[in-house]
């Protein structure tokens, strides 16, 4: 039997390792400067921002934007809770958009402790409204939230920055659109309700059974703050002026991310 000898070349391709994705810019690009905010919270040492695509921070000294690290699943375009200057927490509400979820978002209130160089998911639903955190340091926030029209109808309360909550809605009509301390009642807050519009919902006590205060008017006219938005859009010259990046520290926005703003010769006074 003849013995036949035979090699195997096996060839070998080379594929090069992929690199992985550049980490985002520090900086906001030039798109990201002029796009619109979805958010604004003037603090003491900061103001932070959110928008379409992260979330930024500039300190009032340098008035420069630097992008701020956030954990997987949270999603930008959010809003921060109000709270007072001075706090040294910071308190973002992540909501789905409009148009639905975000596949891997985990959406509900998320908080720092340094400033916004950390954050971390501190109650998970997506269903938050108006939320404030009170000078005392207790939480508040409206849940059941439809949209930015339909408000929705409980107030909750958390004593431990969302480990556990009360629900102190009572009588407390639905439609719930804002929280604010209640400087006639040290601890406790006030609320504004759609369903009375010049009302507010006032407690004498922790117990929270609601009554109702009247808004101050000037000579018979609503709440001059209510009057001016109502109708400043429709006067001759006023328009939605709204904050970016860019425009944030030539216009006082404060904690706003939009005001109305009087058109003169091609500028505009806010």
């Amino acid at each position: 039997m003849r013995r036949i000898e035979c090699s195997i070349v096996i060839a070998l391709t080379v594929v090069p390792c992929l690199a992985a994705a550049p980490p985002p810019p520090t900086e906001p690009t030039p798109d990201e400067a002029n796009a619109p905010l979805t958010s604004v919270s003037k603090r003491e040492s900061y103001v932070f921002a959110s928008m379409y695509t992260s979330l930024f921070r500039a300190s009032h000294e340098t008035k420069k934007w630097e992008r701020l690290k956030t954990p997987p699943g949270m999603p930008p375009a959010g809003r921060f809770a109000a709270q007072p200057g001075k706090s040294p927490l910071v308190v973002y509400v992540a909501t789905p958009p409009a148009d639905g979820r975000r596949p891997g978002a985990r959406y509900g209130l998320y908080l720092s402790h340094d400033d916004g160089a950390t954050w971390r998911l501190i109650s998970e639903r997506a269903d938050y409204g108006a939320t404030l955190l009170h000078p005392s340091g207790v939480l508040f926030a409206v849940t059941g939230a439809v949209d930015e029209v339909i408000r929705g109808d409980h107030i909750l309360r958390s004593p431990d920055l969302g480990k556990t909550w009360r629900d102190i809605t009572g009588n407390a009509p639905g439609q719930l659109e804002r929280i604010e301390p209640d400087p006639d009642h040290p601890g406790l807050v006030r609320i504004h309700s759609l369903a009375l519009r010049d009302f507010m919902l006032t407690a004498d006590d922790e117990n929270y059974h609601w009554n109702t205060l009247q808004r101050k008017r000037v000579h018979g006219r609503r709440p001059a703050d209510e009057f001016f938005s109502r109708n400043a859009a429709s006067s001759t010259g006023y328009s939605l002026y709204r904050a970016t990046l860019a425009n944030y520290f030539r216009y006082d926005f404060g904690n706003r991310a939009d005001v109305y703003a009087l058109e003169l010769h091609g500028s505009r006074l806010c």
